[in-house]
């Protein structure tokens, strides 16, 4: 089966995609992101059932891999201190066949958080999947997307619980933890 990678910058929506790849790709599986620095080779080997990861590690991106990559960005981020970036990447991998490029403003959907969006899961579920099916010319069932739709609503529920819990609380299945979404900095992501 081909592998999938989520491979972004920090703060651009890339654990909300790995969810939705995971699930899409991959049912019921954890999210699998390495804690220690790895290469991709090495973290298929690591982890052989796994077909789907998520990396914060921009140059592992190759033309020539035999992976997909997901990368959602997020222009004119402002950069802090701890993460010096504008949530763009090189425009070079932008035209690679095997990078899809998703829009952190197309991943924002009506939530407790965002109570104004028009858009719901299910839309940003659904256009994942029919970016991924037609860059990649893959088919992805309907099960699946609501599958991945189910998840993202169960990882907004367990995020509800740790939310408030200080940044090192993590849930191991969604990859998420305490501060999340608002790490303290005026910055929710």
């Amino acid at each position: 089966m081909k592998k999938y990678c989520v491979n972004s910058l920090t703060r651009t929506g890339s654990t909300l995609v790995a969810n939705i790849v995971t699930e899409l790709i991959q049912q019921g599986c954890a999210v699998r992101s390495p804690l220690e620095h790895i290469s991709l080779k090495h973290f298929f080997k690591k982890y052989p059932g796994c077909n789907v990861c998520k990396l914060h590690d921009i140059p592992q991106i190759d033309r020539n891999r035999d992976v997909n990559f997901i990368v959602p960005i997020r222009p004119g981020l402002k950069p802090t201190k701890d993460e010096p970036h504008d949530g763009t990447i090189p425009l070079k991998y932008h035209n690679f066949n095997n990078v899809l490029i998703i829009y952190y403003n197309d991943l924002l959907y009506k939530s407790t958080r965002n109570p104004d969006l028009s858009i719901s899961e299910e839309d940003v579920v659904q256009n994942i999947a029919s970016s991924m099916e037609k860059k990649f010319n893959i088919h992805i069932s309907d099960e699946n997307k609501a599958l991945a739709v189910q998840r993202v609503k169960n990882m907004d529920s367990r995020y509800e619980e740790i939310k408030d819990q200080p940044f090192g609380v993590w849930d191991k299945y969604y990859h998420i933890h305490g501060h999340h979404r608002d790490r303290g900095d005026g910055i929710r992501v």
